[in-house]
């Protein structure tokens, strides 16, 4: 495939940006971003609603996020000697890809004396214990939040360079999080993009969803309100909606205790299963040790 390098590549916030599939677009096509819903970005991208504000806070945090890309980057170059690294960002696409796109590597890497042998690097800090606490500890399978993981396999995908490792600052010295390229992986997050350039193409919004950044897009698709028009709702509509409203607060602290409860139970035992199913586990993060409820054992026991 034609792995072409992008001198003058749209800017984030223009319309011609708006309208590609970028790498830090992907988590949220695939339904993995802990900040964008799929509706969200979906009407993002088909320009039913403009990008979200950049307040001062945000471009503070962005402009944290540069600053600190230059200081990995000179840590991450001493670390490998006999290898050099690009100035800045390389931006790439792929002309055999049938939708719009464009993936921006931090950095790319090679050695001195075999340019051919790149490496691509990318730059992520964790500015809270709760961030950190999402991370795994770098010799750990599936230490990296699945977010990121599938947008790195993605940008090394497109740019051909199947090396690379994501470089996490947080407290200390960065850790170096070396990530197997996996092909199948790829191919199986390319089958995912198609089908959603499609839907942009055909019109066709992906379900909703109760995310925050979901409600966020609806309001922005009515921002009007016509005085004294009436949204007729059937009785069993309405006794749904109040019957979540008055029980969620009670769920969600139920749901705490039960967690707290399982946590005292386990001790230090790794599992927590029901015949041979797992209902969760306690691993290492960066904070400490973790306990993980996992969705999958609420299918395998049929929970409603």
């Amino acid at each position: 495939m034609p792995k072409v390098v992008i001198d003058d590549a749209p800017r984030p916030g223009t319309a011609e940006h708006r309208r590609l599939i970028t790498a830090s677009k992907v988590p949220a096509i695939l339904g993995l971003s802990p900040w964008q819903s799929q509706y969200a970005l979906w009407h993002e991208m088909a320009g039913n609603v403009p990008p979200e504000e950049v307040t001062p806070r945000r471009q503070a945090m962005f402009d944290w996020g540069h600053s600190a890309e230059l200081a990995i980057a000179d840590w991450d170059l001493k670390q490998n000697p006999g290898c050099k690294i690009s100035d800045g960002e390389v931006a790439y696409t792929d002309t055999d890809l049938p939708f719009p796109h464009l993936v921006t590597l931090d950095r790319v890497m090679w050695q001195e004396d075999n340019p051919d042998n790149k490496s691509v690097r990318e730059y992520k800090t964790a500015n809270s214990i709760e961030a950190l606490n999402k991370w795994g500890p770098p010799h750990q399978v599936d230490a990296v939040p699945a977010h990121y993981l599938a947008q790195h396999i993605f940008q090394r995908g497109v740019s051909g360079i199947h090396h690379g490792a994501i470089v996490l600052q947080a407290m200390g010295t960065p850790d170096v999080y070396k990530v197997e390229w996996d092909e199948g992986l790829y191919q199986g997050i390319l089958e995912r993009l198609a089908a959603w350039w499609e839907s942009l193409e055909s019109g066709t919004p992906p379900p909703l969803d109760g995310s925050t950044a979901t409600y966020k897009t609806l309001r922005g698709l009515h921002p009007d309100i016509e005085q004294g028009a009436i949204c007729k709702l059937t009785k069993d509509e309405a006794i749904a909606l109040l019957t979540a409203k008055t029980s969620h607060a009670k769920a969600d602290e139920d749901f705490k205790r039960l967690r707290n409860d399982l946590a005292l139970k386990m001790g230090h035992a790794q599992y927590a299963q029901v015949g041979d199913t797992v209902v969760a586990r306690r691993q290492k993060g960066r904070g400490g040790v973790n306990l993980v409820i996992l969705d999958k054992a609420g299918e395998q026991l049929n929970v409603q």
